[in-house]
């Protein structure tokens, strides 16, 4: 089971629960681990940080993580019947001792006192073999501060692609992982010192990530009518170049679009190098457009 002697139970929490929220407003979960080392596709340190602060809402539920939790007992009784021999405990909110600013809410922990994290993935992206090191960065993040929370030197990143296709992946704290593990821990730290009444407190910067722009978008939902703002040349102008770097992009891509259906003829797929990456579909008036496959981020053209 996982150590006393590195966390304490702060009780039974279901994510998205009030007391849930509540525990974690100035402290890291591990699903924010990659969040403040700014490797994490759902969220940025930006909107995380609003978010603590009360300024936004909570992330909404959307089907996937919906789905996500439904299937998450379906995904560990496979778990379980691949490993007979160890029986599983369902999660429970823990924070550390050495470090109260972090705290592990596991899918599961076995009898024998090793981690299992489950994930459901629609596509793979990011998946190789199972029993490889191949898996996704932002997810090696979240179990190695469980890691550390809980005192557990082994883990099994488990996931379900696809409804269908079942993979297994263990984690040991070697040194490789406690290389990563101090990077994780510095990064936290920082991010939770920089919150509003921290002793750094510092609103991140503003980045790339759509959950910035979908946050600004929330911090400010209301529209003076007739107001103006006279921005800054260093914001202006910097927007106005990408407003015709994107203009000139599409361009381009609308010339090379037209240059592959041409070369498809009537043909349904286009491949290269073996792998599919664009497709014609047809709606509407019935005349053929072309699509980027979607691990070549499935755009029409």
């Amino acid at each position: 089971m996982r150590s006393p002697s590195t966390c304490e139970p702060l009780g039974f929490s279901i994510p998205g629960s009030d007391e849930w929220v509540a525990a974690r407003l100035r402290r890291v979960g591990g699903s924010e681990a990659a969040v403040c080392l700014g490797i994490s596709p759902f969220e940025s340190r930006f909107s995380l940080w609003h978010r603590k602060a009360g300024m936004i809402g909570q992330i909404d539920q959307t089907p996937i993580l919906e789905w996500g939790n439904r299937l998450e007992a379906a995904v560990l009784a496979k778990w379980e019947d691949g490993h007979g021999d160890h029986a599983l405990s369902r999660r429970r909110a823990y924070v550390s001792k050495s470090h109260p600013f972090m705290i592990a809410n596991p899918d599961a922990i076995s009898d024998s006192g090793e981690l299992v994290e489950v994930k459901t993935s629609p596509y793979g992206d990011g998946w190789g073999v199972s029993g490889s090191d191949d898996y996704p960065p932002y997810y090696r993040a979240q179990v190695l501060h469980y890691m550390h929370v809980l005192g557990i030197d082994i883990a099994h990143l488990i996931v379900l692609i696809s409804g269908y296709d079942y993979r297994e992946y263990k984690i040991v704290m070697d040194d490789d992982a406690r290389a990563d593990l101090q990077m994780i821990i510095e990064a936290e730290r920082e991010f939770v010192d920089s919150l509003p009444g921290g002793p750094a407190e510092q609103r991140p910067s503003i980045d790339e990530h759509d959950a910035t722009y979908q946050s600004l978008r929330e911090l400010h939902p209301e529209i003076d009518a007739g107001e103006s703002v006279e921005l800054e040349s260093d914001i202006a102008e910097p927007y106005l170049a990408a407003c015709q770097a994107v203009k000139d992009a599409e361009a381009v891509k609308r010339q090379q679009a037209s240059t592959v259906l041409d070369a498809m003829e009537s043909a349904q797929y286009a491949t290269y190098n073996g792998d599919r990456i664009a497709s014609r579909q047809a709606r509407g008036d019935g005349k053929p457009y072309l699509v980027a496959s979607r691990a070549k981020r499935r755009e029409a053209a």
